[in-house]
């Protein structure tokens, strides 16, 4: 039975992204701040007594099977306990269950797999132990079909009355299996190392023993690409070794025997120092080479994490060692997908328990990329993990939830979010605003069905220093690859740093972007204010006048180098406006519009900004509003002269009387068709003769003219000196003469003559 209630209400989860400590050959360093992987869900399974969860593996349906061991009420019985769920982790439904398989005593579960037929799932192997009538243990293999019922069991035992375990069970690329343990035998009268091959029926194909006169344990087999086995466990014996080992070094230590597929030896290493060191968990890794999990014995603090990476020969490449102050032991190691390992145990250094549940994930060369701790104030650990389509899957032991002393715990685990990337501002930009905005990169999570959550964005003034930000937004579930900075948290003219991370639907968190850095402009000029036309003013026509605040600039020294003002007849929204200057350097704060550019009856909007000589504008102003009025009366043209007469050359000023709106001016001072002049109030100088003048006046209203004719009239004045005539002589016979131009029919006499054009036209 599982029980749900109790975790929702007293789950206790401690995250290290910052305290977890890395010891290494040179020293001991904290692991970066990395990303936190989350729990999707966490079921506890069993009653009222001791249960435990060994071994765990996702199952062809997305399921989970588990194995362990369930209490029994009688004192000290427990029986094999096989565990089938669903995605969530239910065990109600077609092909779940919950299912215990019962020796003559005390059983114990210790790995399971699911088993393929013809290429299809057909069940289930289990390796444990049985308690056996004649008063020992003995490896015990149970094959169950894909409901959890018997198919078949094998019994394998040395010495009557010695300890015989399973630890360790895999199918075979032949169909039947290999299971490695320990067995008693007479030879060393201690355990050695058992190694056993069966067939698709359990039947045994062979055996084989390896050890010396200590205590020798098999923890973990798996069968290598070559067909032959490696097999990881501890050994208390001094191995006489071949020709390139070496002997154990410490009370207990870390072993690696390669066979080939009859379980031949090919060669064995050993690992360890002086103290009590124990090998777990192997697996091959991809360049051929082994990884290794479980506990290394520190004289002056108690165990860590053991992660040791061997070429395929077994030789050493590398050892990390991960712990705190505390006992940390690894139990159980798999290879993640980007070719880094996962690991989980016990830690008494970290987390909030006497002991809790620890998950490590380290990249290819051992150095830890995030690591979290799970359980509550009781006693709780993990002792397998495997890696899922979508995450991970935890199987362990929980004192601190369920019914009983302690329960099976099956928890699973989220992939935190791929880490960001900064992209704007680029890195170094300069001449920020103090408002800017940060942008990152698209949410990516190695789980294609979670969802970006929250982001957290950090900015500090010192380098790599988080400590004490300048803005931190928290859990952000709004901004999440976009933030537009709030005013008043940066300074003007000074550097920041800048980082983000990315939350998950499940509360993963990703590791920080790598942070970059930008740089704030100096402070720009206040904002101005709208003067003139005040707002809502109305009639102010189609060219009215703006006017702004004066210039205002809180860095001295600066100055008013350019404006822009902008019009729109649609209130704050200058996308598009009916009148932009552009930048103005002349009209500063005042700015005249010219006809044409606005319409009358309408209302219009507008706003201005002010730039400082280093090129920083302002904000700009309040809009405010001002109506052009109604569309004016047609002019009425009306004019006056002086002089309207005298002697030529006569200059005239004209003055213009008319009234309304007027926008254009048209002088035709001669009536003939031709605009003389454009000018309100025009001079103009005329030659002999009478002249007709007309003035015509346009406005918005229409246009208007005015004409009046012989209006000036400009005559020779005395003397004949003035006329610029020669005298004339007369034949003596009157005849025709031409002066200048054609003059038929006169007869001219001795003397002088004014000859004189009429009509238009200055005197000739």
């Amino acid at each position: 039975m599982k029980h749900r209630g109790l975790i929702a209400r007293f789950l206790v989860v401690s995250l290290l992204g910052v305290s977890l400590s890395v010891v290494l050959a040179g020293g001991s360093v904290l692991a970066d701040e990395g990303p936190l992987a989350a729990a999707e869900w966490e079921e506890v399974y069993g009653g009222t007594h001791d249960d435990r969860a060994c071994s765990v593996q996702q199952t062809s349906d997305g399921g989970y099977i588990v194995v362990g061991t369930k209490g029994a009420a009688t004192g000290g019985d427990s029986d094999i306990y096989l565990i089938k769920t669903d995605e969530s982790g239910s065990t109600s439904g077609p092909g779940l269950f919950e299912k215990t398989f019962d020796g003559s005593f005390y059983d114990e579960g210790w790995s399971v797999q699911q088993t393929w037929e013809a290429g299809a799932p057909d069940g289930y192997i289990i390796a444990g132990i049985t308690y056996s009538s004649d008063g020992g243990y003995d490896v015990w293999l149970i094959k169950t079909d894909l409901n959890g019922d018997q198919v078949w069991v094998t019994t394998i035992g040395g010495v009557a009355g010695q300890a015989d375990k399973a630890y360790s069970v895999r199918q075979t690329k032949d169909g039947g299996y290999i299971v490695a343990g320990q067995v008693h035998t007479q030879i060393h009268a201690s355990s050695d190392v058992y190694l056993g091959k069966t067939d698709s029926n359990g039947n045994v194909v062979w055996e084989k023993t390896f050890g010396g006169m200590g205590l020798d344990v098999a923890r973990s087999v798996r069968q290598t690409d070559d067909g032959g086995y490696i097999v990881v466990g501890q050994t208390y014996s001094e191995w006489d070794g071949e020709s390139g080992n070496q002997k154990s070094r410490g009370s207990s230590d870390v072993y690696l025997i390669k066979t080939d597929a009859n379980g031949v030896q090919e060669w064995y290493r050993i690992y360890g120092w002086t103290g009590l060191d124990i090998g777990y968990s192997v697996e091959q890794t991809s360049d051929g080479g082994y990884i290794v999990a479980g506990a290394f014995y520190v004289t002056d603090r108690g165990y860590d994490f053991y992660l040791l990476k061997t070429d395929s020969a077994g030789t050493q490449q590398w050892t990390k060692w991960i712990g705190g102050p505390g006992n940390d032991i690894a139990y159980s190691v798999k290879v993640t997908s980007d070719g880094g390992y996962v690991i989980v145990g016990e830690t008494s250094s970290y987390g909030s328990g006497a002991v809790d549940a620890w998950l490590v994930k380290t990249d290819a060369a051992g150095n830890v990329q995030w690591d979290q701790t799970f359980g509550g104030f009781g006693a709780d650990l993990a002792r397998s993990v495997f890696v899922t389509k979508d995450g991970y899957i935890i199987a362990g032991e929980t004192s601190s939830y369920g019914s009983g002393d302690f329960d099976a715990w099956v928890i699973k685990v989220s992939n935190p979010p791929m880490h960001p990337t900064n992209l704007i501002p680029a890195d170094g930009a300069e001449g920020l605003s103090v408002e800017t905005t940060l942008t990152s990169s698209p949410f990516v999570d190695p789980d294609d069905q979670d969802s970006h959550a929250a982001s957290q964005w950090q900015i500090t003034a010192t380098r790599g220093d988080y400590s004490d930000p300048v803005y931190d937004s928290l859990r952000d579930t709004e901004n999440k690859t976009t933030l537009s900075l709030p005013e008043g948290y940066l300074a003007h003219v000074a550097t920041y740093y800048w980082r983000v991370r990315y939350q998950d639907n499940h509360g993963a968190w990703s590791a920080y972007s790598s942070e970059t850095s930008f740089s704030t402009a100096s402070a720009p000029p206040e904002q101005p204010g709208n003067v003139w036309p005040i707002d809502g003013a109305g009639d102010t026509g189609v060219t009215p006048e703006l006017k702004s605040s004066p210039f205002v600039d809180p860095e001295i020294g600066d100055k008013h180098a350019a404006s822009e003002w902008q019009i729109t007849s649609t209130s704050g929204d200058y996308s598009n406006p009916t009148l932009t200057s552009g930048r103005d350097t002349q009209n500063l704060t005042s700015y005249k519009v010219s006809p044409g550019k606005l319409r009358y009856d309408t209302t219009y909007y507008w706003h201005v900004r002010h730039q400082d000589s280093q090129g920083i504008w302002s904000d700009w102003s309040e809009e405010t509003s001002f109506s052009t009025g109604p569309v004016p009366a047609a002019p009425v043209a009306a004019f006056s002269a002086s002089p309207t007469s005298g002697d030529a050359p006569l200059n005239v000023q004209f003055t213009d009387e008319s009234t309304g709106v007027i926008d254009s001016y048209a002088w035709d001072f001669d009536s003939d068709g031709t605009v003389d002049s454009t000018a309100r109030n025009p001079t103009q100088s005329f030659g002999e003769g009478v002249y007709s003048v007309t003035l015509t006046v346009t406005g918005p209203g229409g246009s208007d003219t005015e004409e009046k004719p012989g209006y000036i009239e400009a005559t020779a004045g005395g003397g004949l000196g003035t006329c610029g005539c020669a005298p004339v002589s007369a034949a003596p016979s009157p005849v025709g003469l031409m002066i200048g131009w054609s003059v038929a029919g006169v007869t001219w006499g001795a003397g002088y003559y004014l000859v004189r054009r009429a009509g238009k036209g200055k005197n000739r």
